[in-house]
């Protein structure tokens, strides 16, 4: 963590006089995410009805995950039970209401974790022009934009971790946000294997005792369902829910399996074990000069390495740009850095589906995300990682 992120602050979402256009832009963003949600047609509300569905499966004793879009039942539930403990609240007010309420809260904790990045890069305590341009920025973005629409948890995961990572002076509650972000959905467990690589042992087992214990209690109080999801859905079933083809899935795997047309299993798990190895080691190798960059890198690593990687779950990759274009003020890894907050703004179709014959650059093109991400991450390196000089 960089030194900057232990100035201390007095205000946790900064309001200058020069910051209210900023704030303004930012709200009419949310606002227009909020009129989509529910007054247009489609995906409005989509996720937030699915997690309210499984609320509701629970209280009235129904199975979880027998839910299935070709019976008419709407979208399975694919998280693991415990997520349904931490999401109760979701399902307390009507869908309308909950919408609203839960797309405002969510944009607030985007704007919460944005504060918490700039003031660790140290731009954050003094800059509040800085703090609101970034968060509109940030909220205009597609994967951030389009998450906030479909009533998406990932503005909640993406507070929880960097206020165990980034936040400064609670060195006693490290992990526990990490702990209930991977009770909700796995892939933040990731960031528990960050916390073993740098040495940080206390704080991984924190995150991993939270996570034990919600995870127990849903055993408890859904024990069909929690042995269902935990044999029979995790080891043996990952294909519900997972389109490979659609060019919104960013993921490595489903970009790997455009690229080759169609690919055998092992070789999309093999693609899944050496993106973790590569982004979890590269983020080793910048961690003492651009240590919020590697952070960054890690989160984005919850989206690429999962079969399921679509855009409104690459939170990280504008976070990313943010820390690598403050970290390193290099005109390679700035260029690199603009070019991926360029992609991560651009709306990108989710349904698309990109054919086993298109052109080989539209199946190359299909992984913009991952292409940026890799290109930021080398250009860091680069910049980063360089042999000490002689005497």
């Amino acid at each position: 963590m960089s030194e900057a992120a232990a100035v201390p602050s007095s205000r946790v979402l900064p309001v200058g006089r020069d910051a209210w256009l900023w704030a303004g832009l930012g709200a009419l963003v949310v606002l227009g995410a909020l009129v989509v949600a529910l007054l247009g047609s489609g995906d409005g509300g989509l996720d937030l009805a699915v997690y309210r569905a499984a609320v509701h499966d629970a209280l009235a004793g129904q199975p979880l995950y027998e839910r299935s879009l070709a019976d008419g039942d709407g979208f399975p539930f694919t998280y693991p039970p415990s997520a349904v403990l931490v999401l109760a609240p979701l399902a307390l007010l009507p869908l309308p209401a909950m919408q609203v309420l839960w797309l405002l809260v969510s944009a607030g904790l985007v704007v919460v974790g944005v504060r918490i990045v700039l003031r660790a890069l140290g731009r954050g305590s003094a800059d509040d022009v800085a703090t609101w341009r970034t968060a509109a920025w940030v909220l205009a973005t597609w994967g951030v934009l389009f998450g906030l629409v479909l009533g998406q948890v990932g503005a909640l995961l993406l507070a929880l971790c960097a206020v165990d990572l980034l936040a400064p002076g609670r060195r006693r509650l490290v992990g526990v946000g990490i702990g209930v972000a991977a009770a909700i959905k796995l892939t933040p467990a990731v960031f528990v294997l960050w916390l073993l690589l740098v040495r940080r042992f206390r704080d991984a087992a924190v995150a991993t005792g939270v996570f034990l214990a919600l995870t127990a209690a849903a055993w408890a109080a859904l024990p069909d369902d929690s042995r269902d999801y935990w044999i029979d859905r995790v080891v043996v079933d990952i294909s519900r829910n997972v389109t490979l083809a659609a060019a919104g899935n960013q993921s490595v795997p489903a970009w790997v399996h455009r690229m080759v047309g169609g690919a055998d299993p092992s070789l999309l798990l093999a693609a899944s074990v050496a993106t973790l190895v590569v982004l979890l080691g590269a983020a080793l190798l910048v961690r003492r000069d651009a240590p919020v960059t590697a952070v960054a890198v890690v989160g984005v690593a919850s989206a690429a390495v999962p079969p399921i990687g679509w855009t409104h779950l690459w939170i990280w990759l504008p976070l990313l740009a943010v820390a690598a274009w403050h970290e390193c003020r290099d005109a390679v890894v700035r260029g690199t850095a603009l070019a991926a907050g360029v992609v991560a703004t651009v709306p990108l179709a989710a349904p698309l589906v990109v054919a086993p014959d298109a052109p080989g650059w539209v199946r190359a093109a299909s992984g913009a995300y991952v292409i940026v991400t890799c290109a930021v991450v080398a250009a860091v390196i680069a910049v980063r990682v360089r042999p000490a000089s002689g005497p």
